[in-house]
């Protein structure tokens, strides 16, 4: 660590690391590059006067700075991808012994919103029970239309999880 380590130098070892000692698919390799690569781009704007990006160069400060910008065009998700992606790079340099400190320490992660699942009122589901219990009792009902009937009580019944039937 007695000579400072390129930005640059570090994401082509970490790609190195990537594709042949954990064997990810080359497009992950592809993507985790991506996102390395534009925040080399922001860094460099950061430091200014074409200077190279070290890794020492890389603060907490400019990684919030970094995903601020984020925030004005990306979905929360894509952030997080792209600061996970930081967050494995200097992962990696500090096993590596290329580094001391991890400046995504301290960052969290952007909130995500959590999707509902969606969900049938009551009326519906006591209409679709209706349905399949009717259908049970014409004359051609096979043996299956009465266990989907069966079934499908028992789970709005019990409130069991459709994976435990």
């Amino acid at each position: 660590m007695d000579n400072p380590l390129s930005l640059q130098k570090a994401m082509d070892r970490f790609a190195g690391h990537l594709r042949h000692e954990r064997g990810l698919s080359g497009e992950t390799v592809r993507a985790y590059a991506g996102d390395l690569a534009q925040f080399h781009r922001f860094a460099s704007t950061q430091i200014g006067d074409g200077n190279q990006v070290f890794v020492e160069h890389i603060s907490p400060a400019m990684i919030r700075a970094y995903l601020a910008r984020l925030h004005k065009r990306l979905q929360k998700t894509s952030q997080s991808r792209k600061l996970s992606a930081l967050r494995a790079l200097f992962r990696y340099l500090r096993e590596q012994g290329l580094t001391r400190t991890d400046p995504t320490e301290a960052i969290p992660n952007p909130k995500t919103r959590v999707k509902l699942p969606s969900f049938l009122g009551i009326d519906e589901i006591f209409f679709f029970l209706k349905s399949l219990e009717k259908g049970c009792h014409e004359p051609s009902a096979s043996w299956r239309r009465w266990r989907n009937w069966a079934m499908f009580e028992f789970l709005y019944s019990t409130g069991l999880r459709v994976g435990e039937l």
